[in-house]
């Protein structure tokens, strides 16, 4: 029987991940027929014999795909929608456990709009371990368009040749491990651009695993947000979306008025006016930094943010000047 709608996974060197996203899928409580596609994406651990042995076992119509190289998850992904054979098409992701209703509420939501987006929350069952811990979130339509849980008509992902295979490798031309993110809320946004329409679905719930919270794990994560810049570029009208049009946060704000008034100091070692910008700016900041933090803890915490915040912008500052758009 031809299904409903197909379940899109891209997965890389999360095999103790996918059996707990397999069973979430087989729990789907929805009466259409629906099939499964999960794609290696080049990965180096056990992924590959595991998926060979959950399509054996398991009761939904799981089908397997490898690539050889990791060039970030738009190849894996429009691979795998080609190879769909549904009018209707769902994704989410390998640390994702999707509820129960999840796939009945996105095809419901898909027979009036051309592409539906899910209510995504943090794993309940997860602690926050660390001062940078964090899961991705949507419990509203604002403008980002996470594949952790989306879904298409086929029709508009056919129009759009999905996924922008160039966003992940935009900002050195490699991409692999050290690509930029973007490529799925840039699919959203060319089709919205282009007169598509967008429903969020707060039924389709989805967990998402917490990131690790340690200083090193949100370093090494910064660099793919430079992809950032080139969706404020592509589409300036994001930049609606942010308290502060050329900021991604006041801390970053707060952060570059105290480094203007750093350099009118040096200029001008006695300028009130400098001293007065450094001693609000960094007050601001330390304050919006620490909020959730005991006072007697900001000496442990607010140099770790004041690292990744100088980082961020450093990074963003980098992107701005090859992408010629301001955002900091």
């Amino acid at each position: 029987m031809k299904p409903a709608v197909s379940v899109v996974v891209s997965t890389f060197n999360r095999a103790h991940l996918l059996p707990r996203l397999v069973d979430a899928l087989a729990a789907q409580d929805i009466a259409s027929p629906f099939e499964v596609l999960i794609v290696d994406n080049g990965s180096s651990d056990d992924t590959a014999s595991v998926l060979e042995e959950l399509a054996a076992a398991t009761p939904i119509d799981l089908r397997v795909f490898h690539i050889a190289r990791n060039d970030g998850p738009a190849p894996a992904r429009n691979l795998a929608w080609r190879e769909a054979r549904a009018p209707l098409i769902a994704f989410t992701d390998d640390d994702c456990v999707p509820s129960p209703g999840w796939l009945g509420a996105l095809v419901v939501a898909l027979q009036g709009a051309d592409l539906a987006q899910g209510q995504t929350v943090p794993n309940p069952h997860q602690p926050y371990a660390g001062p940078f811990a964090w899961a991705p979130e949507a419990t509203s339509e604002v403008g980002f368009y996470e594949t952790c849980n989306i879904g298409y008509r086929r029709s508009v992902l056919d129009a759009h040749e999905g996924f922008d295979e160039t966003v992940h490798r935009s900002w050195d031309g490699k991409g692999g491990g050290a690509g930029v993110w973007g490529d799925d809320t840039d699919l959203a946004l060319r089709a919205k651009r282009a007169g598509a329409t967008s429903v969020f679905v707060a039924e389709a719930v989805v967990w998402h695993d917490v990131k690790p919270g340690r200083l090193r794990d949100r370093l090494a994560d910064l660099p793919r947000r430079r992809g950032l810049v080139l969706l404020l570029k592509r589409y300036p009208e994001q930049r609606d979306r942010y308290e502060l049009p050329w900021f991604s946060s006041r801390a970053h704000a707060y952060l570059v008025g105290s480094a203007l008034g750093a350099l009118v100091i040096a200029a001008r070692p006695r300028s009130l006016l400098g001293w007065l910008v450094v001693a609000v700016g960094m007050s601001k900041w330390a304050r919006m930094r620490g909020v959730y933090y005991p006072r007697r803890q900001w000496p442990r915490f607010l140099p770790q943010w004041f690292v990744v915040d100088v980082t961020e912008i450093a990074l963003f500052a980098q992107a701005s000047a090859k992408h010629r758009t301001l955002f900091l």
